[in-house]
């Protein structure tokens, strides 16, 4: 889903939540928040272990779905506190796939680190940000000319989080989540044809890559 269209129903939607009868509330209702996203990803940064390095199929290959679910421990409810800080943990994943004459690369990347948020709001209107570092493990199940090739890349990474939720019920709310995910690699594993290696400094060069998405969905708080 394009990125438009995507914002345009999320204004859509509060917009339309906005008119529903709500009495003022603790914007920290609760002592704990489970919230579950999706929405549209790009992969960032360089590429390694493709089957293919042309310019226009990688640019395909960075369009991808991501999801994600994290969890608040929101402590004890505190009327006189408008901002805290609060620890988390965050689970994402993400996928990207292209393909061409005689292969194909399926990148699937999953992330999970505890967080460290700072939050505000009033009333129905909460704000987040947060950064965390954890572990990012990267595979590309790939094929090439007719045989199946895989290819591994496990890290340490970090996020940078930003996003907010508006409460349609005393529980219940909608959420929007800004999430960029960064790691670094200069080397990955390669299986194919019933060989394994590992490739270190790649020909094709060395750096960081990640994951930037904008996901919406609903946050629990009880």
């Amino acid at each position: 889903m394009d990125k438009r269209i995507l914002s345009a129903c999320c204004a859509a939607l509060l917009l339309a939540l906005s008119g529903l009868p709500l009495r003022a509330q603790n914007v920290f209702a609760g002592r704990s928040s489970l919230s579950v996203q999706a929405g549209p990803s790009w992969y960032t940064g360089r590429f390694l272990g493709l089957t293919h390095a042309g310019a226009d199929y990688r640019g395909d290959l960075r369009r991808g779905v991501a999801w994600s679910v994290d969890y608040w421990w929101r402590g004890v409810r505190d009327k006189g506190r408008h901002v805290r800080v609060q620890p988390g943990l965050l689970y994402q994943g993400s996928t990207y796939s292209g393909s061409w004459q005689n292969g194909s690369d399926r990148l699937h990347l999953h992330y999970i680190a505890p967080q460290f948020g700072l939050f505000g709001g009033r009333d129905r209107w909460l704000w987040q940000a947060s950064v965390g570092a954890g572990y990012q493990f990267f595979k590309n199940h790939s094929r090439v000319y007719g045989r199946d090739r895989r290819v591994s890349m496990n890290k340490l990474a970090a996020n940078l989080s930003a996003g907010g939720e508006y409460a349609f019920t005393h529980h219940w709310a909608v959420a929007l989540r800004l999430h960029w995910l960064l790691s670094t690699s200069d080397r990955y594993n390669v299986s194919y044809h019933d060989e394994h290696w590992n490739v270190e400094h790649p020909a094709t060069g060395e750096g960081y890559f990640g994951q930037l998405s904008l996901q919406a969905g609903l946050a629990w708080r009880f």
